[in-house]
Protein backbone atom coordinates (compact mmCIF):
# COMPACT_ATOMS: atom_id res chain seq x y z
CA UNK A 1 0.00 0.00 0.00
CA UNK A 2 2.47 3.12 -1.42
CA UNK A 3 -0.71 5.39 -1.09
CA UNK A 4 -0.53 4.97 3.01
CA UNK A 5 2.89 6.48 3.25
CA UNK A 6 1.03 9.60 1.93
CA UNK A 7 -1.93 10.06 4.37
CA UNK A 8 -2.34 9.93 7.95
CA UNK A 9 -4.62 7.24 9.75
CA UNK A 10 -7.52 9.70 10.16
CA UNK A 11 -9.99 7.37 9.35
CA UNK A 12 -8.88 4.35 11.14
CA UNK A 13 -11.77 4.70 13.57
CA UNK A 14 -14.43 5.06 11.26
CA UNK A 15 -13.66 1.47 9.55
CA UNK A 16 -12.47 -0.22 13.33
CA UNK A 17 -15.97 -2.26 13.88
CA UNK A 18 -15.91 -3.25 9.73
CA UNK A 19 -12.58 -4.95 10.34
CA UNK A 20 -11.83 -6.61 13.01
CA UNK A 21 -10.67 -9.70 14.82
CA UNK A 22 -13.51 -11.58 16.83
CA UNK A 23 -11.25 -13.04 19.44
CA UNK A 24 -11.34 -16.66 18.56
CA UNK A 25 -8.65 -16.67 15.62
CA UNK A 26 -11.51 -15.50 13.14
CA UNK A 27 -11.39 -12.34 11.28
CA UNK A 28 -14.49 -10.44 10.14
CA UNK A 29 -14.27 -7.88 7.25
CA UNK A 30 -17.60 -6.32 6.82
CA UNK A 31 -19.53 -4.23 3.97
CA UNK A 32 -17.94 -0.87 3.62
CA UNK A 33 -18.88 2.20 1.73
CA UNK A 34 -15.32 3.54 0.22
CA UNK A 35 -16.72 6.19 -1.96
CA UNK A 36 -18.22 7.68 1.61
CA UNK A 37 -14.64 7.99 3.01
CA UNK A 38 -12.90 9.26 -0.29
CA UNK A 39 -14.72 9.50 -4.05
CA UNK A 40 -13.87 7.04 -6.10
CA UNK A 41 -11.42 8.13 -8.63
CA UNK A 42 -11.68 9.04 -12.59
CA UNK A 43 -9.48 6.95 -14.45
CA UNK A 44 -5.76 8.75 -14.94
CA UNK A 45 -6.62 11.20 -11.89
CA UNK A 46 -4.15 11.84 -9.62
CA UNK A 47 -4.93 10.56 -5.62
CA UNK A 48 -5.81 13.28 -3.33
CA UNK A 49 -5.07 13.77 0.47
CA UNK A 50 -8.44 11.78 1.29
CA UNK A 51 -7.40 8.78 -0.76
CA UNK A 52 -3.88 8.73 0.92
CA UNK A 53 -5.62 8.74 4.41
CA UNK A 54 -8.10 6.46 3.50
CA UNK A 55 -5.13 4.12 1.93
CA UNK A 56 -3.03 4.64 5.54
CA UNK A 57 -6.44 4.41 7.50
CA UNK A 58 -6.68 0.96 5.93
CA UNK A 59 -3.16 0.31 6.82
CA UNK A 60 -3.09 1.44 10.02
CA UNK A 61 -6.12 -1.09 10.61
CA UNK A 62 -4.48 -4.31 9.34
CA UNK A 63 -1.84 -3.98 11.44
CA UNK A 64 -3.92 -3.45 14.86
CA UNK A 65 -6.34 -6.52 13.41
CA UNK A 66 -2.65 -8.81 13.01
CA UNK A 67 -1.49 -8.25 16.17
CA UNK A 68 -4.53 -8.54 17.90
CA UNK A 69 -4.68 -12.16 16.17
CA UNK A 70 -1.05 -13.04 16.54
CA UNK A 71 -1.73 -11.82 20.40
CA UNK A 72 -4.44 -14.62 20.25
CA UNK A 73 -2.47 -16.69 18.67
CA UNK A 74 0.58 -16.66 21.46
CA UNK A 75 -1.42 -16.95 23.99
CA UNK A 76 -3.03 -19.99 22.63
CA UNK A 77 -0.02 -21.88 21.66
CA UNK A 78 3.34 -20.77 23.48
CA UNK A 79 5.24 -20.69 21.08
CA UNK A 80 8.64 -18.24 20.50
CA UNK A 81 8.60 -18.34 16.82
CA UNK A 82 5.97 -17.44 14.02
CA UNK A 83 6.62 -17.99 10.67
CA UNK A 84 4.61 -15.68 8.29
CA UNK A 85 3.20 -16.99 4.33
CA UNK A 86 0.45 -15.37 2.08
CA UNK A 87 0.05 -12.33 0.18
CA UNK A 88 -0.24 -10.15 3.63
CA UNK A 89 3.06 -11.53 4.69
CA UNK A 90 4.35 -9.13 2.33
CA UNK A 91 3.21 -6.14 3.78
CA UNK A 92 6.59 -5.00 5.44
CA UNK A 93 5.25 -2.14 7.38
CA UNK A 94 2.84 -4.55 8.96
CA UNK A 95 5.69 -6.94 9.59
CA UNK A 96 7.93 -4.13 11.60
CA UNK A 97 5.20 -3.87 13.75
CA UNK A 98 5.32 -7.29 14.64
CA UNK A 99 8.94 -7.65 15.37
CA UNK A 100 8.88 -4.69 17.13
CA UNK A 101 5.53 -4.81 18.98
CA UNK A 102 4.31 -8.08 19.18
CA UNK A 103 4.82 -11.49 21.44
CA UNK A 104 6.91 -13.55 19.36
CA UNK A 105 10.46 -13.41 19.51
CA UNK A 106 11.53 -14.66 16.69
CA UNK A 107 9.60 -13.44 13.44
CA UNK A 108 10.55 -15.15 9.91
CA UNK A 109 8.56 -14.28 6.71
CA UNK A 110 9.05 -16.38 4.22
CA UNK A 111 10.60 -15.10 1.20
CA UNK A 112 8.54 -17.37 -1.22
CA UNK A 113 5.26 -15.34 0.63
CA UNK A 114 1.98 -14.32 -1.58
CA UNK A 115 -0.91 -16.92 -1.92
CA UNK A 116 1.60 -19.58 -3.96
CA UNK A 117 4.01 -19.07 -0.83
CA UNK A 118 0.98 -20.75 1.73
CA UNK A 119 0.71 -23.95 -0.79
CA UNK A 120 4.57 -23.98 -0.40
CA UNK A 121 3.99 -24.36 3.40
CA UNK A 122 1.59 -27.01 3.26
CA UNK A 123 3.26 -28.94 0.92
CA UNK A 124 6.54 -29.37 3.44
CA UNK A 125 4.01 -30.11 6.10
CA UNK A 126 2.70 -32.79 4.29
CA UNK A 127 6.11 -34.23 3.75
CA UNK A 128 6.99 -33.99 7.39
CA UNK A 129 3.07 -36.15 8.26
CA UNK A 130 4.48 -38.52 5.82
CA UNK A 131 7.95 -39.23 7.10
CA UNK A 132 9.89 -37.08 4.90
CA UNK A 133 12.87 -35.34 6.38
CA UNK A 134 12.75 -31.68 5.95
CA UNK A 135 15.57 -29.51 5.52
CA UNK A 136 15.10 -25.80 6.82
CA UNK A 137 14.32 -23.65 4.01
CA UNK A 138 17.48 -21.45 2.87
CA UNK A 139 15.95 -19.24 1.08
CA UNK A 140 13.22 -18.68 -1.89
CA UNK A 141 15.76 -19.78 -5.11
CA UNK A 142 14.31 -22.78 -5.16
CA UNK A 143 14.35 -23.31 -9.28
CA UNK A 144 17.32 -24.96 -11.62
CA UNK A 145 20.69 -23.04 -10.63
CA UNK A 146 22.50 -22.20 -14.07
CA UNK A 147 25.86 -20.37 -14.58
CA UNK A 148 27.00 -17.12 -15.91
CA UNK A 149 28.35 -18.54 -18.90
CA UNK A 150 25.44 -20.67 -19.47
CA UNK A 151 22.92 -17.55 -19.18
CA UNK A 152 24.87 -15.50 -21.55
CA UNK A 153 25.21 -18.32 -23.88
CA UNK A 154 21.14 -19.36 -23.77
CA UNK A 155 20.64 -15.12 -24.32
CA UNK A 156 23.70 -14.79 -27.43
CA UNK A 157 21.63 -17.56 -29.08
CA UNK A 158 18.23 -16.24 -28.78
CA UNK A 159 16.08 -15.34 -31.73
CA UNK A 160 15.98 -11.42 -32.25
CA UNK A 161 18.90 -10.99 -29.38
CA UNK A 162 21.22 -8.63 -32.08
CA UNK A 163 21.18 -5.36 -32.11
CA UNK A 164 19.48 -4.52 -29.00
CA UNK A 165 20.65 -3.27 -25.42
CA UNK A 166 22.69 -5.77 -23.49
CA UNK A 167 20.61 -7.93 -21.18
CA UNK A 168 21.35 -7.91 -17.66
CA UNK A 169 22.06 -11.59 -15.98
CA UNK A 170 22.39 -12.85 -12.78
CA UNK A 171 23.44 -16.29 -12.45
CA UNK A 172 22.39 -19.45 -9.73
CA UNK A 173 18.82 -20.50 -9.15
CA UNK A 174 15.93 -18.53 -10.08
CA UNK A 175 13.64 -17.28 -6.43
CA UNK A 176 10.20 -18.05 -6.16
CA UNK A 177 9.45 -15.13 -4.55
CA UNK A 178 8.77 -11.54 -5.36
CA UNK A 179 11.36 -9.39 -7.37
CA UNK A 180 13.49 -7.61 -5.46
CA UNK A 181 13.67 -10.89 -2.81
CA UNK A 182 17.44 -11.57 -4.09
CA UNK A 183 17.94 -14.41 -6.31
CA UNK A 184 15.78 -13.63 -9.57
CA UNK A 185 17.87 -13.92 -13.10
CA UNK A 186 16.76 -10.93 -14.91
CA UNK A 187 16.70 -10.38 -18.42
CA UNK A 188 14.80 -7.23 -18.94
CA UNK A 189 15.25 -3.86 -19.44
CA UNK A 190 15.26 -1.78 -16.27
CA UNK A 191 12.17 -0.27 -14.61
CA UNK A 192 12.51 2.71 -12.03
CA UNK A 193 11.25 1.16 -8.52
CA UNK A 194 10.01 3.15 -5.30
CA UNK A 195 11.87 5.37 -3.11
CA UNK A 196 10.86 6.13 0.27
CA UNK A 197 12.14 9.57 1.19
CA UNK A 198 10.50 10.75 5.08
CA UNK A 199 7.50 10.01 4.84
CA UNK A 200 6.85 9.85 0.72
CA UNK A 201 8.04 7.84 -2.47
CA UNK A 202 9.02 8.68 -5.79
CA UNK A 203 9.36 6.73 -8.68
CA UNK A 204 7.13 3.89 -10.40
CA UNK A 205 6.21 0.42 -9.14
CA UNK A 206 8.77 -2.09 -8.79
CA UNK A 207 9.08 -4.57 -11.83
Amino acid sequence: MALASYGEPAMAGLIADRIAHLGDGRIVASQIDWEALAPARAPGSEPTRRHADLAASVQRRLEDVLLDLLGWLHERTGRRGLAMAGGVALNCVANSRIAREGPFEDVWVQPASGDAGTALGGALQTAVDLGEKVEPMPGADLGRGWSDGELARILDDAPGRHGHEPARVRGGRPDDGAPGSGGRAAARPRRPCLRRSGRGRRGGRPP
